[in-house]
């Protein structure tokens, strides 16, 4: 998505990021005193300083949501590859996939960090206008692409390095999504649930792969299982 905008991007347009375009661009930004850090996993709230609350308002805030498994299951693949120092790393190359997921600390962080808060302005408020599903890009973004008034070509520009199988010692292997075991139905739902509860205004995951355990019951009396409330 960030290749495919920056393709576009006018010269005095600022860029936050990895992308060729955006570490040519760093400069734009060396000295601006922003609420938080500028760099590529910037939420909507640390732009504060960087943007005026009227200029974060005014424009079109958009962002990509994963298939929550499949985000958690990238997730421990990524820690478990990586080398330095970190809780979650630590946690996830000690554990199994379940018991990591069921972690005290990483339902904490996820809880933490829901979609929302990426685009939420410094005042709290979800500015976010269209929620993308990756899964569904064609559908959920259309918003996006009549607002940009131009199609979006996005090969896959970026690979996750082999990293470890659930449960397995860490051995460099090709990577693969891995559905969840019979086994792994916990830790599945409290992904699910997490995200969903997190991501208002997202739809229904349809992938009957998704489903809820048989007997399973949110904790959260807010939540309607894979509906945004």
């Amino acid at each position: 998505m960030a290749l495919a905008l920056e393709a576009r991007a006018m010269r005095d347009d600022i860029l936050l990021g990895d992308t060729p375009k955006a570490r040519k661009r760093r400069h734009q930004v060396a000295g601006v005193q922003a609420a938080g850090r500028l760099w590529k996993h910037s939420s909507l709230a640390d732009l504060d300083g960087l943007l005026a609350p009227d200029e974060a308002r005014a424009l079109f805030v958009f962002t990509l949501v994963r298939n929550p498994w499949d985000r958690m299951v990238s997730y421990y693949h990524w820690l478990r590859g990586q080398r330095f120092s970190h809780p979650a790393v630590a946690l996830a190359q000690q554990l199994p996939f379940e018991a990591f997921v069921l972690a005290p600390q990483t339902l904490a962080a996820w809880q933490a960090w829901p979609a929302r808060r990426y685009v939420s302005d410094a005042q709290g408020r979800d500015l976010c206008r269209c929620y993308i599903r990756i899964e569904r890009f064609n559908h959920d973004a259309a918003p996006l692409i009549q607002h940009l008034g131009f199609a979006l070509d996005l090969p896959r520009a970026n690979t996750i390095a082999p990293a470890a199988a659930i449960g397995a010692p860490i051995t460099a292997m090709p990577r693969r999504r891995l559905w969840p075991a019979p086994r792994q139905k916990t830790s599945r739902a409290l992904a699910m649930g997490l995200t969903m509860r997190a991501a208002p205004r997202l739809s229904l995951w349809r992938n009957p792969t998704f489903a809820a355990p048989r007997g399973f019951r949110p904790k959260w009396p807010d939540h309607r299982w894979l509906r945004a409330v």
